[in-house]
């Protein structure tokens, strides 16, 4: 990749990141940082903790695979509606789709029920792209055109099977 390129990708990249704080800003939602180490892993079995070590190979603690605990506990103590643009860690998850360390867009609205929060990405994602119409679908009546079962009332061996086809 030239030079140029490269240049154009950071450009790109950074110009995003600009237009999400700006659709933050608008909105009175407070930017926050929260420590990428943390004291403890986490105990949910989908994701590998990475652990951080200090010079003497000694622990340090674990990378955050999500700020999302962090920033809970900030909602909890009367933040107010936060986000939050950080590095991620996860270890065993990579490949042509992942990578140990990502960056992550997370926030959280008080009060906010699941429309307003969909009403929320859909405002983030238009401020974002070239696109002002979307589209909603229920996630079983999706899944039903798709897949021609309601997820719903399927049984283990039918989600096993179309799991086992992909």
């Amino acid at each position: 990749m030239s030079q140029h390129a490269v240049r154009e990708q950071l450009a790109a990249q950074a110009a995003v990141v600009e237009k999400i704080r700006q659709y933050f800003a608008a909105q009175g939602v407070l930017s926050v940082e929260t420590a990428s180490i943390r004291p403890y892993g986490i105990t949910d079995p989908s994701v590998c903790n990475m652990r951080a070590v200090d010079e003497a190979g000694d622990p340090a603690g674990y990378l955050q695979f999500s700020p999302e605990f962090a920033m809970k506990q900030l909602i909890s103590t009367g933040s107010g509606d936060i986000y939050q643009i950080c590095r991620a860690y996860r270890a065993g998850e990579q490949g042509r789709l992942h990578r140990a360390e990502f960056r992550i867009l997370e926030w959280y609205r008080t009060g906010f029920n699941h429309h307003q929060m969909m009403d929320d990405v859909e405002q983030l994602l238009t401020s974002l792209l070239d696109k002002q119409t979307w589209s909603r679908q229920p996630y079983a009546e999706l899944f039903s055109s798709i897949v021609k079962f309601d997820p719903h009332s399927a049984s283990n061996e039918q989600l096993s099977a179309l799991a086992s086809q992909s």
